[in-house]
This record gives C-alpha cells, sequence and structure tokens, in this order.
C-alpha cells in the first residue's frame, strides 16, 4: 500500500479514523512532553552556568577582600595609639599608622576637621568630618610617615570651637 492509497484508507475506515485521532492526541501530548524536558533541561543548564559564574565571581571578590582584611589588620599591628596632649611622642619606627587620641567628650559629634603642621607651619596632613571613635573622643589616624622627628600642632575644630596641641616626635 503507497502512501495515496493509505491517506484514503484512513479517511474512509471509522476505526481507523478513531484510532489515528487518538494517536495523534498521543503523540501530541508525548511531542510537547519532550520539548518541555528539552527546554526545562536547557534552563537549567543555563541556570547552572550562571550560578556557576556568580559563584566564581563571589569567591574571587571574597578572596580579594580577605587579602585586604589580612593586609590591614597587619597595618593595624604597626599602629601607634598616642594620647593628647603630650609634650613628646615616642613613636616606634615600624609605625606605619598613627592614632592621635584626644580625650576630650565635645569634639567629633557632628565632624570635625583636623589640620596637622610641623614645627615651621606647613600643613603635613588635613582630615575632615571626623567623628568619635568612642564617647571619651576621637582619634585623628595618620600615616606614620608623615611623622618624621620634630615638632607638631595639631589643631581641631567643630562648629565654631576649636582645640590645639602642640607635641614633639621622637622615634624609638
Amino acid at each position: 500500500m503507497d502512501h495515496s492509497e493509505y491517506e484514503a484508507h484512513r479517511r474512509t475506515c471509522e476505526a481507523c479514523r478513531r484510532e489515528g485521532g487518538r494517536g495523534g492526541l498521543w503523540a501530541g501530548l508525548a511531542g510537547a512532553a519532550v520539548l518541555a524536558l528539552c527546554l526545562g533541561t536547557a534552563f537549567l543548564m543555563v541556570r547552572t552556568t550562571d550560578l556557576e559564574a556568580r559563584m566564581k565571581r563571589a569567591q574571587t571578590a571574597a578572596a580579594v577582600w580577605k587579602e585586604r582584611y589580612e593586609q590591614d589588620m597587619g597595618d593595624m599591628a604597626r599602629m601607634a595609639v598616642v594620647r593628647l596632649p603630650a609634650d613628646t611622642l615616642e613613636l616606634p619606627g615600624s609605625a606605619r599608622w598613627v592614632a592621635l587620641w584626644v580625650a576630650d567628650k565635645g569634639f567629633g559629634a557632628s565632624g570635625a576637621s583636623a589640620v596637622l603642621r610641623n614645627g615651621s607651619g606647613a600643613e603635613v596632613w588635613k582630615a575632615d568630618n571626623l567623628r568619635r571613635s568612642s564617647p571619651e573622643g576621637l582619634a585623628a589616624v595618620c600615616r606614620g610617615s608623615l611623622l618624621a622627628p620634630g615638632a607638631y600642632k595639631l589643631q581641631l575644630e567643630e562648629a565654631g570651637k576649636s582645640l590645639s596641641y602642640e607635641f614633639h616626635v621622637v622615634r624609638k
């Protein structure tokens, strides 16, 4: 039987028409199921690839931040904290950072500005919007390399109020 004879028989035979109708329905449902499986698998593959890329970026960012944190912790270990007022500040030669601690409860609530000048009056360091690091006062933190042995003056200003500290730096 060739194709045209088969089609003619299928159109005229009641049993073939009933069977062909159900067969077409089942074939359509099977095709839809296969299509759904293919699309679902493709979606999961794309989603998995996207999640893997995101995870890789997050791991890279975490490694960068961990390295920065460890470096900062090493720097913090080389921080000298000195309390003002003091006539002489003895700083270790390895001090990478110096925190000039000012125990004044009135400063740093709304953001103080600080200017550090050397003995000849030249500006060495400046900061704005310094806030209290604790209820007892505030710390002005600068690089230790800025404080070579010699005389210095730290001026703090906030809301029309000012403080001034003069000190001498000695390296150990």
